[in-house]
Protein backbone atom coordinates (compact mmCIF):
# COMPACT_ATOMS: atom_id res chain seq x y z
CA UNK A 1 0.00 0.00 0.00
CA UNK A 2 1.26 3.65 -1.03
CA UNK A 3 -0.05 5.27 2.02
CA UNK A 4 1.94 3.57 4.70
CA UNK A 5 5.18 5.51 2.69
CA UNK A 6 3.73 8.23 3.99
CA UNK A 7 4.50 10.41 6.73
CA UNK A 8 1.09 11.33 8.20
CA UNK A 9 2.81 13.38 11.34
CA UNK A 10 2.88 16.67 9.29
CA UNK A 11 -0.78 16.32 8.03
CA UNK A 12 -1.67 15.37 12.02
CA UNK A 13 0.20 18.88 13.28
CA UNK A 14 -1.52 21.25 10.86
CA UNK A 15 -4.88 19.16 11.20
CA UNK A 16 -3.93 19.80 15.36
CA UNK A 17 -3.15 23.55 14.88
CA UNK A 18 -7.10 24.51 14.37
CA UNK A 19 -8.13 22.10 17.50
CA UNK A 20 -5.31 23.71 19.80
CA UNK A 21 -6.77 27.59 19.04
CA UNK A 22 -10.39 26.23 19.90
CA UNK A 23 -9.24 24.76 23.31
CA UNK A 24 -7.04 27.43 23.73
CA UNK A 25 -10.05 30.16 22.85
CA UNK A 26 -12.26 27.73 25.43
CA UNK A 27 -9.91 28.14 28.20
CA UNK A 28 -9.06 32.56 27.64
CA UNK A 29 -13.21 32.84 27.53
CA UNK A 30 -13.48 30.31 31.20
CA UNK A 31 -10.47 32.56 32.53
CA UNK A 32 -12.31 35.59 31.15
CA UNK A 33 -9.05 36.37 29.35
CA UNK A 34 -8.36 38.28 25.65
CA UNK A 35 -7.71 35.54 23.38
CA UNK A 36 -6.91 37.75 20.67
CA UNK A 37 -3.97 39.18 21.59
CA UNK A 38 -0.46 38.19 19.68
CA UNK A 39 1.30 36.83 22.67
CA UNK A 40 -1.38 34.44 23.82
CA UNK A 41 -2.04 33.24 20.15
CA UNK A 42 2.01 32.83 20.03
CA UNK A 43 2.47 30.88 22.93
CA UNK A 44 -0.31 28.30 22.04
CA UNK A 45 1.52 27.31 19.38
CA UNK A 46 4.60 27.07 21.18
CA UNK A 47 2.94 25.25 23.34
CA UNK A 48 0.94 23.17 21.01
CA UNK A 49 4.29 22.16 18.81
CA UNK A 50 6.24 21.17 21.89
CA UNK A 51 3.81 18.33 23.00
CA UNK A 52 3.98 17.61 19.16
CA UNK A 53 7.17 17.46 19.35
CA UNK A 54 7.78 15.29 22.65
CA UNK A 55 5.25 12.95 21.66
CA UNK A 56 5.67 12.12 18.24
CA UNK A 57 9.12 12.94 17.62
CA UNK A 58 10.34 12.28 21.25
CA UNK A 59 11.91 9.75 23.36
CA UNK A 60 9.00 7.33 22.75
CA UNK A 61 10.56 7.13 18.58
CA UNK A 62 13.41 5.61 16.94
CA UNK A 63 14.16 3.78 20.16
CA UNK A 64 17.04 1.40 19.60
CA UNK A 65 18.58 -1.44 21.49
CA UNK A 66 20.20 -4.66 20.80
CA UNK A 67 18.38 -7.98 21.90
CA UNK A 68 19.67 -11.05 21.53
CA UNK A 69 17.93 -14.36 21.54
CA UNK A 70 19.54 -18.39 20.98
CA UNK A 71 18.71 -19.49 17.79
CA UNK A 72 19.13 -22.84 15.83
CA UNK A 73 20.58 -22.77 11.99
CA UNK A 74 20.82 -24.52 8.88
CA UNK A 75 21.76 -23.98 5.67
CA UNK A 76 20.00 -24.95 2.91
CA UNK A 77 20.91 -27.29 0.17
CA UNK A 78 19.80 -25.14 -2.80
CA UNK A 79 19.86 -21.36 -2.09
CA UNK A 80 16.02 -19.73 -3.45
CA UNK A 81 15.55 -16.83 -5.50
CA UNK A 82 18.02 -17.42 -7.81
CA UNK A 83 20.71 -16.53 -5.07
CA UNK A 84 24.57 -17.57 -5.50
CA UNK A 85 25.73 -16.91 -2.01
CA UNK A 86 24.35 -19.89 0.74
CA UNK A 87 21.27 -19.63 2.28
CA UNK A 88 21.74 -19.49 5.99
CA UNK A 89 18.11 -20.12 7.67
CA UNK A 90 18.19 -18.93 11.53
CA UNK A 91 15.05 -19.84 14.02
CA UNK A 92 14.18 -19.04 17.43
CA UNK A 93 14.40 -21.43 19.58
CA UNK A 94 11.48 -19.98 21.87
CA UNK A 95 9.64 -19.14 18.87
CA UNK A 96 10.14 -21.48 16.43
CA UNK A 97 7.60 -20.09 14.07
CA UNK A 98 9.69 -17.44 13.57
CA UNK A 99 13.61 -16.78 11.63
CA UNK A 100 16.01 -14.48 9.51
CA UNK A 101 17.92 -15.96 6.68
CA UNK A 102 20.80 -14.41 5.18
CA UNK A 103 22.33 -15.11 1.88
CA UNK A 104 26.24 -15.28 2.81
CA UNK A 105 29.03 -17.72 2.43
CA UNK A 106 31.38 -16.09 5.33
CA UNK A 107 28.44 -16.71 7.53
CA UNK A 108 27.77 -20.08 6.38
CA UNK A 109 31.61 -20.94 6.93
CA UNK A 110 31.60 -19.64 10.37
CA UNK A 111 28.81 -21.87 11.37
CA UNK A 112 29.85 -24.93 9.93
CA UNK A 113 34.08 -24.41 11.67
CA UNK A 114 32.14 -23.59 15.00
CA UNK A 115 29.53 -27.00 14.64
CA UNK A 116 27.05 -25.53 17.65
CA UNK A 117 23.61 -25.91 16.95
CA UNK A 118 22.56 -23.11 19.01
CA UNK A 119 24.20 -19.80 18.38
CA UNK A 120 23.12 -16.60 20.37
CA UNK A 121 22.20 -14.02 17.66
CA UNK A 122 22.06 -10.19 18.62
CA UNK A 123 19.44 -7.94 17.00
CA UNK A 124 19.74 -3.96 16.67
CA UNK A 125 16.13 -3.24 17.54
CA UNK A 126 14.39 0.28 16.30
CA UNK A 127 11.22 0.85 18.00
CA UNK A 128 8.46 3.88 17.90
CA UNK A 129 6.10 3.90 20.79
CA UNK A 130 7.25 0.17 22.08
CA UNK A 131 6.18 -1.24 18.80
CA UNK A 132 9.04 -2.48 16.47
CA UNK A 133 9.70 -0.49 13.03
CA UNK A 134 12.76 -3.00 12.18
CA UNK A 135 15.87 -4.64 13.11
CA UNK A 136 19.06 -5.54 11.75
CA UNK A 137 21.26 -8.92 12.44
CA UNK A 138 24.18 -7.76 13.72
CA UNK A 139 25.99 -10.54 15.59
CA UNK A 140 25.72 -14.11 15.33
CA UNK A 141 28.20 -16.07 17.82
CA UNK A 142 31.08 -14.32 18.15
CA UNK A 143 31.02 -12.98 14.30
CA UNK A 144 29.68 -9.46 13.57
CA UNK A 145 30.78 -8.56 10.08
CA UNK A 146 30.25 -11.02 7.02
CA UNK A 147 29.52 -10.19 3.36
CA UNK A 148 25.81 -11.30 2.82
CA UNK A 149 23.90 -10.73 -0.26
CA UNK A 150 20.56 -10.55 1.24
CA UNK A 151 18.52 -11.01 4.16
CA UNK A 152 14.90 -12.01 5.29
CA UNK A 153 12.47 -12.39 8.19
CA UNK A 154 10.35 -15.32 8.18
CA UNK A 155 7.05 -16.78 10.13
CA UNK A 156 4.93 -19.53 9.18
CA UNK A 157 1.99 -17.63 10.66
CA UNK A 158 0.65 -19.66 12.85
CA UNK A 159 -0.46 -17.18 15.33
CA UNK A 160 1.90 -18.05 18.25
CA UNK A 161 3.58 -15.09 19.38
CA UNK A 162 6.52 -13.40 18.18
CA UNK A 163 10.27 -12.72 19.27
CA UNK A 164 9.31 -9.06 19.56
CA UNK A 165 6.33 -9.47 21.48
CA UNK A 166 6.96 -9.02 25.47
CA UNK A 167 10.10 -7.60 25.67
CA UNK A 168 10.95 -4.25 27.66
CA UNK A 169 14.55 -3.90 26.55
Amino acid sequence: MLLGYIDARPFLYLGGVPLALVVAWIIARTARRRFATPGFLVSTLAIYTSLFVFIFAGPFVGRESTETFDMTWKIAETPSDGQREAEVILTFVKHPSYGVGEYSDELAGYLQENNETVVPVSFRVTRDFGHVRGFHVTKVGNLTKWKSTYGYYSSCGDGSESPWQNRTN
